[in-house]
């Protein structure tokens, strides 16, 4: 097991990459991971939390927290087209999530603990690519191992960390943004309200104010590409800087009244909780997917739903999320 202190970030990671060789793994990521690829999530993601909250109606009580984990994951196995024999190995090894192992507030033990899944995961994949190599399918792994740009592949290292990225990366951060949906919908009964008038028009606004208001990550980490000045302070090129997400989330020269949460502001006006720029979130379009069909899930299948106590934030992590979300609620079929 490792005794580093700090998680281990594989050499090829998209989000570690500058430059040249971030622009040819993005460019052949990109192509996979489109709006229109990622419309094969909905249906799984409404199935799933249907199901869920009808396992649970007759008592109309549960922890989203703890049991919403299990929906991102059979989605994005879904999406990825992984036998669910081949993700079953490996998803009791993610259950315990490894983002919380970034940040000033966490233990050698938690960090040892994200790098011990981050190589499980790892191996996982490249017996993946080994097997696509030999037996391709028409899925997104398959394609990667065959795409070519400028007379370039990605190499196997590159291959098994870009779609580790893409497989993990997806689930915590995602169950992170439903578990706050439930959250703010419970919160926001009136809110709820207009979401269920009209599921199909207002799931996106829906998802883009929680997106807006409630960010799956506390900061993002980036590197001044140029001296430039910002908010008066000075950055040299190359200069490391971390930005609160929040700040620009709620930022009153973007978002009119920005502390309050409003479901039909301009879906089109987008926050920085997926980033900007060349690192803008290579997963956004199956986040927001998965989102959508979450909060109109809530609206028909829920009434009278609200929090039986109020979660706490788990303080100074890489992921924002509650350590619990207990909700009761009236089950609609």
């Amino acid at each position: 097991m490792s005794q580093t202190t700090a998680p281990v970030i594989p050499l090829h990671s998209i989000g570690a990459l500058n430059g040249a060789d971030h622009r040819r793994i993005r460019s052949l990521a990109s192509r996979a991971l489109t709006p229109r690829s990622v419309e094969k999530v909905r249906p799984v993601t409404r199935e799933h939390l249907r199901s869920l909250l009808e396992r649970h109606a007759d008592t109309g009580e549960f922890d989203v927290r703890k049991e919403i984990t299990l929906i991102p994951f059979m989605s994005v196995v879904s999406f990825l087209d992984i036998d669910m024999e081949e993700a079953a190995s490996i998803g009791q090894q993610m259950a315990g999530g490894a983002a919380d192992a970034f940040g000033p507030n966490v233990t050698q033990e938690t960090r040892d603990k994200a790098n011990a899944t981050f190589a499980a995961l790892m191996e996982f994949v490249g017996d993946l690519v080994e097997s696509r190599r030999s037996k391709p399918r028409d899925d997104l792994l398959t394609r990667l191992i065959a795409a070519e740009e400028d007379g370039h592949r990605l190499s196997r290292d590159e291959l098994i960390v870009l779609f580790t990225n893409i497989f993990g990366g997806a689930i915590e951060t995602t169950s992170s943004m439903m578990t706050s949906t439930f959250l703010e919908l419970a919160r926001h009964p009136d809110q709820l309200e207009l979401l269920r008038q009209d599921p199909e028009e207002l799931k996106r606004g829906t998802v883009e104010e929680v997106l807006r208001y409630r960010p799956a990550f506390y900061a993002s980490g980036n590197k001044a590409n140029a001296d430039t000045e910002a908010a008066g302070l000075r950055f040299e090129a190359g200069e490391p800087l971390s930005i609160i997400i929040g700040g620009p989330n709620r930022d009153p020269a973007r978002f009119s009244d920005p502390d309050r949460f409003d479901i039909t502001r301009d879906p089109t006006t987008w926050s920085f909780t997926f980033s900007m720029g060349p690192h803008f979130c290579l997963g956004q379009a199956l986040a927001r997917a998965e989102l959508q069909e979450t909060a109109a899930a809530i609206a028909r299948h829920t009434r009278d739903l609200e929090l039986t106590e109020e979660p706490k934030w788990l303080a100074r992590v890489m992921v924002n999320h509650v350590d619990r979300c207990p909700i009761r609620y009236r089950f609609e079929l």
